[in-house]
């Protein structure tokens, strides 16, 4: 039977975001297998986990499989998205952004 795989610790915030979609996958800690979804080598997958290094030309990838935009894992807030609470990145709000009052 194989080992369990035990995802890598790190504070890094897109890290940690690897780690939970990851977990929601129920790849936890596969590290080879999300290499092979970015066509990377593993070592370059625990740069993604610990540092938040990803190469701008595998944002597309990393969209399609999470299934979470851009704005989600870079925390930014636009009207497109309608993230709200950069502190909490995960709660996505429905309520419109107000335009700005001149």
């Amino acid at each position: 039977m194989p080992r369990p795989k035990t995802p890598v610790q790190t504070d890094n915030p897109i890290g940690q975001k690897i780690n939970d979609v990851m977990a929601e996958k129920g790849i936890a800690g596969d590290y080879k297998a999300l290499s092979q979804v970015f066509g990377i080598a593993v070592p370059s997958v625990y740069d993604y986990v610990r540092h938040g290094r990803i190469a701008k030309e595998r944002y597309q990838a990393l969209v399609e499989w999470s299934q979470r935009s851009l704005d989600w894992w870079f925390d930014i807030e636009t009207p497109a998205t309608g993230y709200k609470d950069r502190k909490d990145s995960y709660a996505k709000t429905e309520e419109k952004i107000a335009p700005i009052a001149s």
